[in-house]
């Protein structure tokens, strides 16, 4: 009888005992698989190998300097490792960004909490969430407002971009506005036949091809200004200005206008400033120390007024480093980097509105509206 309640007893103490070690053992043992039994995979380029063609900025980077993380992924993008923590909008939530009724006053800067939302002045950048695209359709149909977008098709990227980026336009951009688009080529008789709907229209507007890519790049700016003023200021209260090699994948509609509108690179929109690829040479007009971010050419727009002086003034920094036979880093965007820092733009657009597959999954991109065409640039550029 003692036996069989000292046994009871044992049983008693030592089943839950056992059940407890058991725990703590699968719990030790997942951390331990987790952190230390996996090994990092370790960037497999050869230490001579360079990143991109050429003398892209990135053939800079040391990808053997940390043996203890990834450094490339498979498809080639570089992961950063910033370590700095995503700045937040410093507005109290009862400021309002615009004097009286102004549309942007109905954007609710902080039901994003994952996202920088406003500038340091007091400008929105333009995340998913953020907005109602009715009420702003609404306000703009009311007041009557139409659309230029500008488009350089020159050479081969007429045949290969031209005719995606006008229909996926015709389906995503500024929809319900009035919108023409005004195709800058050197073969007008070569520009694909796209059904457009109401309101919508095409125009073709003849411009001589440049020797080198760099100089049809720096250019368009000339060429735009000179549009704006012969033509599209008589018609149009806002112009945007895009590149050809893009295809729209979703809305980017008329909560994107504004006074004056920049566009957050996707490649650096979590860089610290001292990664931006600024021009640094100080014997260029477009020469930067520092900045507030790093904007991206592909997409800048405002107000008809607003972009003849962006245009104008990049063209003369254009100018005048071809006089002293400067050439800026990254041609016309060094140019607009520099007038935009400057001349602060009014409206920030996030990189959903203009998003490169290479740089892979991002929790916090939750539309991708714009998305870059694959390069051809062997074929293209020469």
């Amino acid at each position: 009888m003692r036996l069989c309640l000292r046994t009871r007893l044992l049983y008693v103490l030592f089943v839950p005992l056992l059940i407890v070690i058991a725990y703590i053992g699968t719990y030790l043992s997942y951390y331990i698989c987790r952190f230390s039994g996996h090994p990092v995979e370790k960037c497999l380029l050869s230490s001579n190998m360079r990143l991109i063609p050429g003398n892209h900025i990135y053939n800079s980077l040391d990808l053997w300097s940390r043996t203890d993380v990834t450094r490339l992924s498979a498809s080639g993008f570089i992961f950063r490792f910033s370590g700095h923590p995503v700045e937040k909008c410093l507005l109290s939530s009862n400021t309002r960004l615009r004097p009286g009724n102004h549309i942007d006053n109905s954007l609710d800067l902080w039901s994003r909490t994952d996202v920088k939302t406003c500038t340091s002045w007091g400008a929105p950048i333009m995340w998913e969430g953020m907005f109602d695209p009715h009420v702003y359709d609404e306000y703009h149909k009311k007041t009557g407002t139409s659309v230029a977008l500008t488009v350089f098709a020159i050479g081969r990227y007429l045949e290969m971009y031209l005719k995606d980026f006008l229909t996926s336009a015709e389906q995503h951009f500024m929809v319900g506005l009035p919108v023409t688009y005004y195709v800058f080529t050197d073969a007008p008789e070569s520009v694909p036949a796209v059904g457009l709907g109401a309101g919508r229209a095409l125009e073709i507007v003849r411009v001589q091809r440049q020797e080198r890519w760099q100089d049809i790049s720096m250019m368009r700016m000339r060429t735009i200004a000179d549009a704006i003023q012969s033509r599209i200021r008589l018609r149009h209260r806002y112009v945007f200005c895009l590149d050809v090699d893009q295809v729209f994948a979703a809305r980017f509609g008329s909560e994107a206008l504004g006074e004056s509108v920049a566009l957050l690179h996707a490649f650096f929109y979590l860089s610290p400033v001292a990664e931006f690829t600024y021009d640094r040479n100080p014997n260029s007009t477009a020469c930067m120390e520092t900045g507030d971010f790093y904007y991206h050419a592909a997409v800048f727009g405002g107000t008809w007024q607003s972009v003849k002086n962006m245009t104008e003034s990049c063209y003369r920094g254009i100018m005048t480093d071809k006089e002293n036979q400067v050439e800026a880093l990254w041609h016309d965007e060094s140019h607009l980097n520099k007038y935009l820092y400057r001349h602060k733009p009014s409206k920030v657009l996030s990189p959903e509105y203009c998003w490169s597959t290479e740089v892979g999954y991002r929790r916090e991109v939750r539309v991708h509206r714009l998305l870059w065409a694959e390069k051809h640039y062997d074929m293209l550029r020469t």
